[in-house]
């Protein structure tokens, strides 16, 4: 700093640039101030060059060059001042007057902020407001008491609700088993309620447990993929069939236990064997639905979907919360401990706690293989086939189903399996918790 007999503070800070002043340059007094082309930054307790100072802006401080986000959208911090871009632009300028039906032109000679801060149904759901010190961008704006949303003016009331990439209208309901939301003024208002759970097995080893573990399991072994701690005796075994000696798993067999109530699935006609016993009290549906053989029994909230081949999933009601075991977990909302043998010891290895539910002393000792990996000439192939995923076909998938989890999994995914393994398309989409699961295959 330089000392002058005449030094004026009006204008002459970093801090002073982003705000509104209203003083007077001549008024000046002894003492020491920056050179003419330097401002005094409070951050760095010196005088900088314009294109060094910080910006001060709703109490806070942003670097030069910083980019942060408000209610009006992305703005910059450039020459001690806050550059914000509109968060919704006009696709066209527009001179004076020359609006689209429903709007009105804004000048900067008016008291507010113009295109910059023009109320949207976004900013109305986030309650987000406009920073005081935003630059006033003239253009066309909706009137007093609408807001914007895709280039359109609502009233506030009328504002859709987004969900999963979908738009909903005020009293429009999104309902599942576990919640149900509605549309009000642009947000959704939620109730909840307890959630059943889906686990899902697949392959000749893949398994998604309740809680959501994903782990790889190889045997040939009987094995509890679910049994019950509760009042009723509840358990379903499954154990993978060699096709005609090839060393191919073509199908699971399945032993549904329901209380008094034992149902046999030997073979892929999806009817149970003649051994099945069915119980008092233990009554179930069953019917077909597509590929799937479906097991409802309504009284314990428990319903299992077959597809016949290898692909198992169990559907368990609330009631069922705590009270479960075996490879699709416990049912506990927690996926640390879903790894829990049959003699209630936490374990991390997936062949170790498998073997701990095998019927018996069977043992399984077997390695598991990755097909891509034992033959890679096949694996660019497999790849690319399973670029599927990414294509307009499942485009409307993507904001349930993340295709690039499938694709980070692709060494033990499925799809790319069956692929490098028997030149044949499994595909199996996984949804997120709390959403329904999404099935299909193509060739």
């Amino acid at each position: 700093m330089l000392f002058h007999s005449c030094v004026s503070s009006c204008g002459r800070s970093c801090r002073a640039l982003a705000n509104i002043e209203t003083c007077d340059p001549t008024d000046c007094a002894e003492g020491c101030g920056c050179p003419d082309g330097s401002y005094y930054d409070d951050v760095r307790r010196r005088c900088v060059e314009l294109s060094q100072c910080h910006c001060y802006s709703m109490g806070g401080v942003s670097q030069p060059g910083e980019v942060t986000f408000s209610a009006s959208g992305p703005c910059l911090c450039r020459n001690g001042k806050m550059e914000c871009e509109p968060e919704e632009k006009e696709p066209d300028s527009v001179e004076v007057g020359e609006c689209p039906e429903g709007k009105v032109y804004h000048s900067c000679t008016e008291q507010s902020k113009g295109v910059a801060c023009a109320p949207t149904c976004r900013n109305l759901m986030l309650n987000l407001t406009c920073p005081p010190n935003t630059p006033c961008i003239s253009g066309c704006v909706c009137p007093p008491g609408l807001v914007l949303h895709q280039g359109e003016c609502y009233y506030p009331e009328n504002c859709p609700c987004a969900w999963l990439g979908l738009e909903y209208l005020p009293g429009q309901v999104v309902e599942t088993s576990c919640y149900r939301c509605l549309c009000h003024r642009g947000y959704f208002n939620c109730s909840y309620s307890p959630c059943p759970a889906v686990c899902t097995v697949y392959s000749d080893r893949h398994y998604h447990t309740f809680d959501g573990l994903e782990y790889d399991y190889q045997t040939d072994c009987q094995v509890y993929l679910l049994k019950s701690a509760g009042e009723t005796e509840v358990s379903i075994v499954a154990q993978n069939k060699d096709c005609y000696e090839s060393g191919i798993v073509c199908m699971k067999i399945l032993v549904v236990h329901v209380g008094l109530t034992k149902i046999y699935f030997t073979d892929n006609s999806g009817n149970p064997s003649p051994s099945t016993v069915v119980g008092r009290g233990s009554e179930f549906e069953l019917w077909n639905a597509g590929y799937y053989t479906v097991v409802h029994f309504s009284s314990q909230d428990l319903t299992i979907l077959w597809d016949r081949k290898t692909t198992v999933h169990i559907r368990a009601g609330p009631r069922w919360k705590g009270l479960l075991s075996g490879l699709c977990g416990n049912f506990d909302s927690v996926t640390v401990n879903d790894m829990t043998t049959s003699s209630h010891m936490e374990v991390n290895n997936a062949q170790t706690f498998g073997n701990s539910w095998a019927l018996g002393q069977c043992e399984s000792d077997y390695i598991v293989e990755r097909p891509c990996e034992r033959d890679l000439g096949r694996q660019p192939y497999a790849k690319r086939e399973c670029a599927l995923l990414y294509s307009d076909v499942f485009a409307p998938c993507h904001n349930v189903v993340s295709a690039t989890k499938l694709d980070t999994q692709s060494p033990t995914n499925t799809f790319i399996q069956s692929k490098c393994c028997h030149g044949k398309v499994i595909l199996l989409l996984t949804g997120e918790k709390g959403l329904e699961r999404g099935y299909g295959n193509t060739s």
